[in-house]
């Protein structure tokens, strides 16, 4: 666990002057530590601190995930922000969920197919493992991080869903209001009937009502965790190869 404050003490060497006891004691000069800068913390959850190259890695796999391929540009200050908050949430989440009992194999069996999927789609193995080499991950370590989220999604999806009911006024207003006029727009063809599609209709109002109650509860969660947004303001430092310092500058 990450303490939110690390001071390493550097002790000083005192020469005595023995062959001139009449002369006080004289300490000898301590070269002073080269320090630099390792990492910045944008944000901590209780005593749990969540760095921005923590934040910059997250980017660059769920960028990779949903694009496969690694970005060319580094995110920006707004992108930062979304995914910094996203990372808060799962910490949040992690600690207060259980792993779904339904059927425990379900996420490592999408992790592994969405993970053969994005392989065949990158086009070549040295593409796929040049991907990898960017994220700084191993293909095991890229497949771990995706089962977690299956999971998680598994997990909350088990939680929530039952709280949710759809009527069929609801199917009905969004097939009229939503469902038809975007799909003229895309198409020539007339709309199939409700009949066809009630079905995804209703399961698209369900996950909408699942991510209302995700919201309601994240918020609740934050309230009650001593969540700090940083901005950078805290930092970890290195002195001489050595952690040094960790803790929030003045």
């Amino acid at each position: 666990m990450r303490s939110n404050t690390l001071i390493v003490m550097l002790n000083l060497t005192v020469a005595l002057q023995a062959q001139a006891p009449a002369q006080l004691p004289q300490a000898s000069a301590a070269k002073p530590p080269t320090v630099r800068l390792i990492d910045a913390v944008v944000a901590s959850v209780d005593n749990l601190a969540i760095t921005l190259s923590e934040v910059q890695t997250e980017y660059r796999i769920q960028y990779f995930l949903d694009k496969e391929r690694i970005p060319s540009n580094p995110p920006d200050p707004s992108t930062i922000e979304r995914v910094r908050d996203q990372l808060i949430d799962q910490w949040l989440l992690a600690e207060e969920i259980a792993p779904a009992a339904s059927d425990p194999a379900a996420p490592e069996n999408i992790a592994r197919q969405r993970l053969a999927k994005i392989q065949t789609d990158v086009g070549s193995k040295p593409a796929f493992e040049a991907a990898l080499q960017a994220l700084g991950l191993s293909e095991s370590q890229l497949l771990a991080r995706m089962v977690e989220r299956e999971r998680m999604l598994q997990a909350i999806d088990q939680r929530l869903r039952p709280q949710v009911s759809v009527s069929q006024r609801e199917v009905e207003a969004y097939y009229r209001n939503k469902f038809v006029p975007e799909y003229l727009k895309q198409n020539r063809s007339s709309a199939p009937p409700l009949a066809e599609v009630e079905g995804p209709v209703r399961e698209i109002l369900v996950q909408q009502k699942v991510n209302q109650l995700l919201e309601a509860w994240l918020t609740e969660l934050r309230s009650e965790r001593q969540v700090r947004i940083l901005g950078g303001a805290g930092y970890w430092a290195e002195a001489d190869g050595q952690v040094a310092e960790k803790g929030l500058r003045n």
